[in-house]
C-alpha cells in the first residue's frame, strides 16, 4: 500500500539517519536571517530620523529657490535695462552722460 503526500506530512518525525550538520546548518541560516533582517530594520530606522531631520530644510530650500528664481528675472531686466541705456548713449553722447551736482 502505497502512502499519499498528506499520510507523510501527518507522520513527520526526525530521525537518527539526519545529519546533526545539516540541522545545525538550517538553524544557523535561521538565526543569520533574523539578524541580517534585524540589522536591515535598524538601518531603515536611522535613514527615517536622518529624513525627518532634513525635511524643514528641504522646504526652506524651495523658498529660497523660488526667491531666486525672482531675483534672477529681476536681475535679467536690469541689465537688459542697462544695455538698452548704454547703446541709448552711444547714439547721442550728451544724453547718457550723468551731471554730478555740487553739494
Amino acid at each position: 500500500m502505497a502512502t499519499t503526500a498528506p499520510d507523510i506530512a501527518a507522520h513527520w518525525s526526525l530521525d537518527k539517519r539526519v545529519p546533526i550538520a545539516l540541522i545545525a546548518t538550517v538553524v544557523l541560516q535561521t538565526f543569520l536571517a533574523g539578524w541580517f533582517v534585524s540589522a536591515l530594520v535598524a538601518r531603515l530606522e536611522e535613514a527615517e530620523k536622518k529624513i525627518e531631520a532634513v525635511t524643514p530644510y528641504a522646504n526652506r530650500l524651495t523658498i529660497l529657490e523660488t526667491k531666486l528664481e525672482g531675483m534672477s528675472d529681476i536681475l535679467k531686466d536690469i541689465r537688459s535695462d542697462l544695455r538698452r541705456d548704454r547703446q541709448s548713449s552711444a547714439a547721442s553722447p550728451d544724453q547718457g552722460r550723468v551731471r554730478v551736482l555740487p553739494r
